[in-house]
């Protein structure tokens, strides 16, 4: 973040060069871009846990209206502060207008350029087109927690989906893994090890994550090699 505000300083686009000296185009990007990373992770967050409308477009689109709406407010409020401007409903509508445009841009360019390919999606699991953004990661674990299931992924991110575990068990699609407790369904393509704590037995992800064994699913570990 530091260098990119870095960068846009020494730059100066949308006529902040000419607006602000070097070190207030600095403060002025790093805050602005701070404040547009906030944004993004709490977008996140709310289309995961809030959103109504499934499948990948859907879901671009609600998080395209929901960083519209949470990061308009913070960067008119800051160029206004910055430049002098007025402030009116009027400048805030156009300016709203502007981020919603760039917002539903990169939801358009997501959309078409980023992510899986339309082969790779057709062979995976069901369960990734709840996800709210594409991703080539794929999916290490599931966990339970109260009405949603936390689906982890191999490149470190979680995503909470308000579903089943049995449900989101069968959107995997048969993908190979199962079930070592009553709250944790893990991949076999990701378990490196297993291990023994004080009486507890754990499988080991590549990640290093130890997710626990009850007796009830013990033998269904055992059969698969991994105690």
């Amino acid at each position: 973040m530091t260098g990119a505000a870095i960068i846009f300083a020494l730059l100066g686009p949308f006529g902040t060069y000419e607006a602000l000296t070097l070190a207030g185009r600095f403060v002025y990007w790093f805050i602005l871009l701070a404040a547009a990373d906030v944004c993004i992770r709490l977008t996140h967050r709310i289309v995961e846990r809030y959103g109504v409308v499934s499948g990948r477009a859907g879901r671009l689109a609600q998080c395209a209206i929901c960083f519209t709406l949470l990061f308009s407010p913070s960067a008119w409020a800051l160029s206004s502060l910055f430049d002098g401007g007025v402030w009116d409903l009027s400048g805030f509508m156009i300016f709203a207008g502007n981020i919603g445009g760039l917002a539903a841009t990169m939801g358009v360019l997501t959309f078409f350029f980023w992510g899986t390919t339309e082969d790779e999606v057709s062979s995976r699991a069901r369960l990734y087109d709840r996800l709210p953004l594409p991703t080539n990661a794929s999916i290490m674990r599931l966990t339970v927690d109260d009405h949603y299931v936390d689906v982890y992924l191999d490149d470190g991110t979680r995503h909470r989906v308000l579903m089943r575990l049995t449900d989101a068990i069968r959107e995997m699609d048969g993908a190979p893994g199962f079930c070592t407790h009553r709250s944790h369904w893990v991949s076999t393509e990701h378990i490196t090890s297993a291990v023994k704590e004080k009486n507890r037995e754990f499988v080991v992800l590549a990640d290093g994550t130890q997710v626990p064994v009850s007796k009830t699913y013990r033998e269904d570990v055992l059969a698969a090699g991994f105690l």
